[in-house]
C-alpha cells in the first residue's frame, strides 16, 4: 500500500472516530439530564413520603374507629384498605421492595 492510500484510510478512521465520539458525547449530555431529572423525582419523594405515612397512619385509625362503632363492616373496610394499600403501592427508586 502507497502513503497516499494510508494517509486516507487513517483519515477515514480519524474522521470515523470524531463521528463516533461526538455522537457518544450526546449520548453522555442526555443521560446527565435523565440523571438530575430523576434525582429530583427522588427528592421529591423523600419529602413526600412522611407525609404520605402520617396520612396511611391515619387511614388506619379511622378505619379501626369506624370497625368499633360497626363490627359487621370490618370485613368490607379490610377488603377496601387492601385494596387500595394494594393498588396505590408505589416503591421508591433505588430501594428493594418488601
Amino acid at each position: 500500500m502507497d502513503d497516499n492510500k494510508v494517509a486516507d484510510l487513517l483519515e477515514q478512521l480519524l474522521s470515523e472516530f470524531r463521528t463516533f465520539g461526538e455522537g457518544l458525547k450526546n449520548v453522555q449530555d442526555e443521560q446527565k439530564e435523565q440523571r438530575q431529572i430523576l434525582d429530583g423525582l427522588v427528592e421529591d419523594m423523600d419529602i413526600v413520603k412522611p407525609s404520605l405515612i402520617k396520612i396511611n397512619n391515619r387511614l388506619d385509625s379511622i378505619e379501626n374507629e369506624i370497625i368499633k362503632l360497626n363490627p359487621e363492616s370490618r370485613s368490607t373496610i379490610l377488603f377496601i384498605g387492601n385494596s387500595l394499600k394494594f393498588w396505590v403501592h408505589l416503591p421508591v427508586i433505588g430501594q428493594a421492595t418488601p
